[in-house]
């Protein structure tokens, strides 16, 4: 026993002809699938993405404190400079 299609509109025989309700179905699980991969992309970038700001936070943190120390050291070094100079020149 064969099927009749009938279609009203050009629409509809082209609907017909790619396979109609069944092929839509298929397409849109495959849809359903790429936007479920694509979402666990995204998941795996944002962990990424928080992964590698923690990792720039602290090393901006351990560069902040090693600037700090060398002035401390610079400084230090320049008070014992001009105190050395006024012991030589003032109680010599």
């Amino acid at each position: 026993m064969t099927e009749e299609h009938y279609a009203i509109t050009f629409d509809g025989t082209l609907f017909t002809e790619l396979g109609g309700y069944n092929a839509k179905s298929l397409a849109l699980a495959a849809d359903v699938e790429q936007q479920q991969l694509e979402t666990s992309r995204l998941r795996s970038v944002d962990v990424s993405n928080d992964q590698n700001q923690k990792r720039l936070n602290k090393l901006t943190n351990r560069l902040a404190w090693a600037t700090w120390f060398a002035f401390g050291v610079g400084l230090s070094l320049f008070l014992w400079d001009v105190v050395r100079y006024f012991l030589e020149h003032f109680f010599c």
